[in-house]
């Protein structure tokens, strides 16, 4: 069984390592739209990479919760957080299981359009990105935003877990 401190370093570590990923997702995503190279490709890599690193540091928060003397610190940043970055379990839904949707299965949940409809194949080439952040599939995550909430609830991990880790 996991002692408390052994958990709490855990979630700090994801924490730190997300919060980490963030930053440079966000970076490689102004980057190649300040450069010119706004390829759908890369920036669906990298918008893809933000989306799984975002999802992980929501991950960290939860398991924060989930140990014993959590403050509620953590719970107030985890609900800014996800005002802040609404739409995104659609997006991490639809990056996980991209081959549902490319192959248009009955196993899809999440809808675009008005009227709503099932995202199809040509949803997912239609990722748009500018200097201050990317819409896809109809959500939008503004970079400076992303950042700020990334940072704000990476901190209250850190602080709820009482960890030197990354300060």
């Amino acid at each position: 069984m996991t002692s408390n401190r052994e958990a709490c370093e855990a979630s700090t570590y994801l924490a730190w390592q997300s919060h980490l990923g963030v930053q440079m997702q966000v970076s490689r995503l102004r980057e190649s739209y300040i450069d010119g190279q706004q390829g759908v490709g890369k920036q669906l890599v990298d918008a893809s990479a933000l989306i799984l690193v975002l999802w992980r540091l929501r991950i960290a928060a939860l398991m924060s919760q989930q140990i014993q003397g959590s403050s509620e610190n953590v719970a107030a940043a985890l609900v800014r957080f996800d005002s802040e970055t609404q739409g995104l379990t659609k997006l991490r839904h639809v990056t996980m299981h991209f081959d549902e949707y490319a192959l248009r299965t009955d196993k899809r949940r999440n809808t675009v359009g008005d009227p709503q409809r099932l995202i199809e194949t040509g949803d997912l080439w239609a990722l748009r990105c500018d200097a201050g952040g990317l819409e896809w599939l109809g959500v939008r995550l503004d970079y400076d935003r992303v950042e700020g909430v990334a940072r704000t609830l990476y901190d209250a991990i850190q602080k709820d877990n009482n960890s030197q880790l990354g300060s």
